[in-house]
């Protein structure tokens, strides 16, 4: 089911394909994902959301949407930062990671136009001793 949102000037449409991640509102658990043990959902009053507890270990999240075919995407997330510094990190079309680093919490977008086909997406710690929450990881085609 394609989407179109209309820019406020009405004069920009943007379409967008299916929703490429499984799971990304984590609504009852981690399924669909791969999870270092360290990982926990946590019910959030109702709204499910997935919890990196305090580590200064590398232990990631991530998933693979199979049908990432080089194009360019919208990468989007909630981030609930409680301490240290948060990483995303994907492949770009030659292979090379893409990290990115945030320090505060919010809504996160990112627009690739270059990414490797199949890559996967992590989310993780940068610095040691971090803390965080993500809710509602979407991936869309930009058509």
């Amino acid at each position: 089911m394609k989407k179109t949102l209309f820019m406020s000037s009405g004069d920009v449409a943007i379409s967008y394909g299916p929703e490429l991640v499984t799971n990304g509102t984590f609504d009852t658990d981690l399924s669909g994902w791969t999870a270092d043990a360290w990982w926990v959902w946590d019910a959030n009053g109702g709204d499910g959301r997935a919890y990196h507890p305090s580590s200064g270990d590398y232990k990631a999240i991530s998933q693979n949407p199979a049908t990432l075919n080089g194009s360019s995407y919208k990468f989007n997330f909630d981030l609930t930062r409680v301490t240290g510094d948060i990483k995303i990190r994907y492949k770009n079309g030659a292979g090379g990671n893409v990290d990115t680093i945030y320090t505060t919490s919010g809504l996160k977008e990112i627009i690739i136009t270059d990414i490797q086909t199949g890559t996967a997406f992590f989310f993780s710690r940068n610095t040691l001793t971090t803390e965080f929450y993500i809710d509602n990881v979407s991936v869309r085609e930009i058509l």
